[in-house]
């Protein structure tokens, strides 16, 4: 069980590494949103989801629950990115559509995991998820309800976001290698 919950920290904060980079690549880069990044968005969308499903099976293992929208949002970020990933051509027109979708299933995903992200990394590691994940939420339905909104706004508000999340999973990571140490 220890080393499982080493592992599983150490994959939430390669994710975590992952999201700030490519939140900061975004941000500079704002032409690269075409093409080059959706096929990063894809496997983020990809990673994160597989992330997200091993942090579900390794707390309903240790606890004898997690909840099951937090395995159903990973699910439908796998997909996302599965979907961005196979028709790249489809995704360059429906982008505004995927993106929100990913952002605010893995932010419910991440919220209904909060007391569990609570017990293993503590009060610091619950707050600061829980407002990123709001915060996705937020920018999620923003870009759901107004697609045609500037890119540039969209790249900012996607490229911080990225970062925040990744800031969030490599805490918790450390959160939770910390535990597995003490174990």
């Amino acid at each position: 069980m220890k080393k499982s919950l080493r592992n599983l920290s150490i994959i939430e904060m390669i994710t975590g590494v992952l999201l700030v980079v490519l939140g900061v690549y975004t941000m500079y880069n704002p032409n690269a949103i075409i093409g080059g990044v959706i096929v990063a968005f894809a496997i983020l969308a990809i990673a994160s989801g597989i992330s997200d499903i091993a942090f579900y099976f390794e707390f309903e293992s240790r606890t004898g629950a997690a909840p099951l929208i937090s395995l159903l949002g990973a699910i439908l970020s796998i997909i996302a990115g599965v979907l961005m990933l196979f028709n790249i051509n489809l995704s360059l027109t429906v982008v505004t559509m995927l993106l929100p979708f990913w952002f605010i299933a893995h932010s419910i995903s991440r919220i209904a995991a909060s007391s569990i992200i609570r017990s293993v990394g503590g009060e610091s590691s619950f707050w600061l998820s829980l407002i990123v994940s709001v915060l996705g939420i937020i920018t999620g339905f923003m870009l759901l309800f107004n697609p045609v909104a500037s890119l540039a706004t969209t790249i900012i508000l996607v490229s911080f976001y990225l970062m925040a999340g990744g800031i969030s999973s490599f805490v918790n990571g450390i959160s939770h290698l910390s535990t597995s140490r003490s174990l």
